[in-house]
């Protein structure tokens, strides 16, 4: 079994407070995030409000492999339209950004990942 955890951001475009990012819209993200991941893996989330609302997940996945993850993680941020979800496999202790835009965030960072 794979345990896994993921920090995915909940703000769209560059505004905090701009027209995407209402309260009502916060809440269908987490509701299809949360809908995307129970298709797949066992999971505990909770969420996290700091300078971003985050949603925090720790997921168990009994028959993926680390790249089957990273896949469904990549679909799950675009389904989401966000820029990259932050991965962390604890039995590999490594971490990666994953989505279409990762590469403008640079490199996975554990000091700034949230624990479930």
């Amino acid at each position: 079994m794979t345990t896994f955890s993921l920090n995915i951001g909940l703000l769209l475009g560059k505004y905090p407070d701009g027209p995407d990012n209402t309260w009502t819209q916060l809440n269908d993200r987490i509701t299809r995030a949360r809908a995307f991941l129970n298709e797949r893996v066992t999971l505990l989330s909770r969420l996290e409000v700091g300078s971003e609302p985050t949603l925090v997940v720790q997921a168990d996945a009994q028959f993926l492999t680390h790249a089957q993850i990273l896949e469904f993680v990549y679909e799950l941020s675009e389904e989401l339209g966000q820029d990259c979800i932050a991965v962390y496999f604890h039995d590999a202790n490594r971490g990666y950004l994953i989505g279409p835009r990762a590469g403008d965030w640079g490199s996975f960072e554990r000091r700034y990942f949230t624990e479930y």
